[in-house]
């Protein structure tokens, strides 16, 4: 097992590659020592063994000892410093309020976080511009249909949207339902 480390690419105001999105590939090892000799090497020679259990412990001391520190180090001047780590949702990954990690994700000017990836749901996965809007239409319910863009064509084509506009008005129906529901939280960076 391995954990990836990636980011979206950053570019400079004259389109130059600031940060290539590349962090690292990080496996799940450790280095132990050979219990016999044999002909390839010498008893107590260090040999790289898989980690056989990831817990929680092994996936916070991956994050601080082995992720943070690339970022940090590659992380261009000038760029924001409030970064965003999105972890799926295994049993072995920590939470954002973990004290050890909290401390990590501070130093040198960041504010590193956590965030648990969204359930796999193919209907909102942004990576296939997913219905987002046809779900905000009928205010969370399952009862939508999905919209055929053509992706295929307008790849081809080269007119692949990057980004899908969600109409104001459907935006503020949406927050006015969630607030109808109770559902206060985190509605005020949207405004």
């Amino acid at each position: 097992m391995f954990m990836c480390a990636v980011c979206r690419p950053l570019f400079g105001v004259n389109g130059e590659v600031l940060l290539d999105g590349k962090i690292g590939i990080f496996p799940f090892t450790k280095q132990v020592p050979a219990k016999r000799s044999s002909k390839n090497r010498k008893a107590d020679t260090l040999e790289t063994k898989p980690i056989e259990s990831i817990t929680k412990d092994v996936t916070r001391d991956c994050l601080i000892n082995k992720i943070l520190p690339p970022i940090i180090a590659k992380w261009p001047d000038g760029a924001t410093k409030v970064l965003k780590i999105q972890q799926d949702n295994a049993r072995p990954h920590i939470k954002d309020n973990d004290p050890a990690f909290k401390e990590a994700a501070q130093q040198s000017g960041f504010s590193i976080s956590l965030v648990q990836q969204p359930p796999n749901l193919p209907d909102t996965n942004v990576n296939d511009l997913g219905c987002f809007m046809e779900i905000m239409k009928v205010q969370g319910h399952n009862s939508y249909k999905l919209p055929h863009i053509g992706k295929a064509h307008l790849r081809r084509t080269n007119q692949l949207p990057m980004d899908l506009e969600v109409p104001v008005e459907l935006a503020m129906q949406a927050i006015a339902y969630l607030r109808d529901q109770g559902s206060n939280q985190r509605l005020e960076m949207i405004d």
